[in-house]
């Protein structure tokens, strides 16, 4: 993995922060007297995830594979996220581990033979970076309706370690390919959360990135969500649901990934 991705994204967090910590002591005051406050989440994100996997220009994997097919396979699956904010000032990680492998028979194309295919792989996804609140604006409604707008520069981390074998593998096709796809690629992104009432908001998140930093051509990510509001105890609580789209291409020859994860999901979310 190359990590020419590490310096861009200090470069465009120090302009970003910098650009919005410049007003002054008053705003530095303010903030350093703001209490940090965290959220944890916990989600469930219910997607197809279609994938081509190329070697030396030829696909070695296709598989349009669905949520039944995720969930069949799937060792091991875990979704969280974390905030922490301080004022104005946002930090989050989104966490997405998934461990398994799926097997499959066919008929062979040479002999009309029976082979068997089998993936496995596993894969950690974690999108991670700092924002800053503008906001929030009356919308009317007598004040329960508001508009807050977040703009953040971030990372991307990818890692999957994959392989695929075909047997018989003294067949034309068998035998056995594997490799590791990893980068850490620099994104940006907006996000607006919109209170539709006392207790509901809407949330709509884009972020896209890439720019053939760490060989990522692109990346885009967005989601829109509706949450609600309550306590748990005296726990302030958040349950959401909602749609998340994600496409990456990558390509470090001789491997080349492409990969589309579409679903909805939902979840519910606590702040200490």
């Amino acid at each position: 993995m190359k990590f020419t991705s590490i310096p861009a994204l200090l470069l465009a967090v120090s302009t970003f922060v910098g650009t919005f910590a410049t007003p002054g002591v008053a705003q530095a005051e303010a903030v350093k007297s703001t209490p940090w406050k965290f959220r944890a989440n916990v989600y469930g994100w219910l997607p197809d995830a279609p994938a081509t996997i190329s070697v030396d220009g030829k696909d070695v994997v296709d598989v349009p594979e669905d949520l039944g097919t995720i969930l069949d396979d799937a060792e091991a699956l875990a979704m969280v996220d974390f905030q922490a904010h301080k004022g104005r000032l946002w930090l989050f990680a989104n966490i997405i581990y998934y461990k398994g492998d799926e097997t499959d028979n066919f008929t062979g194309p040479v002999f009309g033979e029976p082979r068997k295919f089998k993936l496995e792989e596993e894969v950690t996804f974690i999108k991670y970076g700092v924002g800053y609140d503008f906001g929030p604006w009356d919308a009317g409604n007598n004040n329960l309706s508001t508009l807050t707008l977040t703009p953040w520069v971030g990372s991307v981390f990818f890692h999957d370690n994959w392989s695929v074998k075909v047997s018989p593998k003294d067949e034309p096709g068998g035998g056995r390919v594997s490799g590791t796809f990893e980068f850490n690629t620099p994104m940006v992104g907006l996000v607006s959360r919109s209170r539709l009432a006392q207790d509901w908001s809407l949330v709509l998140d884009y972020g896209y990135g890439g720019w053939g930093v760490d060989d990522v051509d692109e990346i885009y990510d967005a989601y829109g969500g509706i949450n609600y509001d309550f306590k748990m105890g005296d726990v302030p609580t958040s349950a959401y649901f909602g749609y998340r789209y994600l496409h990456l291409e990558w390509k470090d020859s001789p491997e080349e990934l492409r990969l589309t994860i579409k679903g909805p999901f939902v979840g519910i979310g606590w702040e200490f």
